[in-house]
């Protein structure tokens, strides 16, 4: 029985701790905190499309910002720079998020194990692009509030996602609390690449 507690409180601490990702200042001495991606795609999507959440720290200031990855093996991918991401919230709001930058996508090879083929492996090739959009406090607050539908603009088309239950908003919601608590915690600058 003592065993089944301390393994549950491990397991327990270990989720807690395991939100952020990495935490990093770049070369012009903003402090970033990254947190896990949330996963949006199916097995039968053509693009697999991951969320992330960072705050960027710097002079005392804090600017928050939805992270968009894409992941296909069809096509190169481009966000071209305002290019729009719609979350819907459950009180039918659209909040309206730019892309901050032209992105374009970065290849890379995934080699693995074709399922029922024994040992034959594989290799595939994706494209890969991440894009950023800033949001402000506001527009944090109506995400928070619940996202019903999720439209996201690549290539110059739509991407389309609908949801059964609010994910994006407690997503948004915990990764928040989480940075707004580790940016409490000061850390030197000099030793955060140690």
């Amino acid at each position: 029985m003592k065993n089944i507690f301390f393994s549950l409180m491990l397991v327990f601490s270990m989720n807690c701790f395991s939100q952020v990702v990495s935490e990093f200042f770049d070369e012009k001495g903003v402090r970033n905190v990254n947190c896990e991606k949330l996963r949006l795609y199916e097995r039968k999507d053509s693009v697999y499309l991951s969320m992330g959440f960072l705050g960027k720290e710097y002079s005392g200031k804090t600017n928050y910002y939805i992270k968009m990855q894409f992941d296909t093996d069809s096509t190169e991918l481009t966000i071209k720079k305002g290019s729009i991401l719609l979350l819907r919230n459950n009180n039918e709001e659209i909040i309206e998020l730019k892309s901050d930058s032209d992105y374009e996508s970065g290849e890379r090879i995934v080699v693995g194990t074709i399922a029922n083929s024994g040992n034959k492996s594989s290799a595939r090739i994706y494209h890969t692009a991440i894009a950023f959009y800033p949001i402000t406090p506001e527009q944090l607050l109506k995400v928070t509030s619940g996202i019903i539908k999720l439209r996201v603009e690549y290539n110059s088309e739509a991407l389309d996602k609908e949801f059964k239950k609010d994910v994006i908003g407690v997503y948004v919601k915990k990764n928040y609390d989480l940075i707004q608590r580790r940016l409490l915690t000061k850390i030197n600058k000099e030793l955060s690449d140690f």
